[in-house]
């Protein structure tokens, strides 16, 4: 009796020590994945940026 409830208790302690670790690697992968999709961001409001600013001084040059 006494190794079985020992067995379990260890059985126990495993399965939560394996819930925190898959927890925490997919908490790690969605900080990765939000702090992707915002250098993204940010990338592409740059190359919106440079482009309006391109289009704007190639159409003033035009203009005169």
């Amino acid at each position: 009796m006494v190794f079985l409830l020992i067995v379990m208790i260890v059985m126990i302690i495993l399965i939560i020590v394996i819930i925190i670790k898959i927890t925490t690697t997919t908490t790690m992968i969605i900080i990765v994945v939000v702090i992707t999709l915002l250098i993204v961001i940010m990338i592409i409001i740059i190359i919106t940026i440079i482009v309006i600013l391109w289009l704007v001084v190639v159409v003033i040059l035009w203009w005169w």
